[in-house]
């Protein structure tokens, strides 16, 4: 579990969890507990999150965290090697933001590619 800013006050939650401990509470516990630390130690005011539409077991995470979904758009996977529908949330924050990180990633994956051709 993790955060990364995104603008101003508004982070992005990040997570992943291994498949011998789905459905156990893990992410969820370690979520919460995220967010409680962010609000309280750096300050943070807004979160944004998103997960792609084939993964609803992510999902499920996020609502439990109080997010709420904003919208689906096509985001980036560098691990899928493209562009996949991806359900998008916002927390306190305005949904705009999770809506258009989506371009950020698109450049930087663009930017890697290139690289990699070199």
């Amino acid at each position: 579990v993790g955060l990364h800013p995104v603008i101003d006050d508004v982070w992005e939650i990040g997570y992943w969890c291994g498949e011998p401990f789905w459905g156990q509470g893990i992410t969820t516990e370690a979520g919460i507990a995220l967010l409680d630390w962010a609000r309280d130690e750096i300050g943070a005011e807004g979160f944004v999150s998103g997960h792609f539409t084939d993964n609803p077991a992510s999902g499920a995470v996020l609502k439990k965290l109080g997010v709420k979904p904003v919208g689906v758009v096509d985001f980036p996977g560098l691990a899928r090697g493209g562009l996949y529908p991806a359900q998008r949330y916002a927390m306190d924050a305005d949904p705009a933001i999770s809506m258009q990180l989506h371009q950020r990633q698109n450049s930087a994956i663009k930017d890697i590619n290139k690289a990699a051709q070199c």
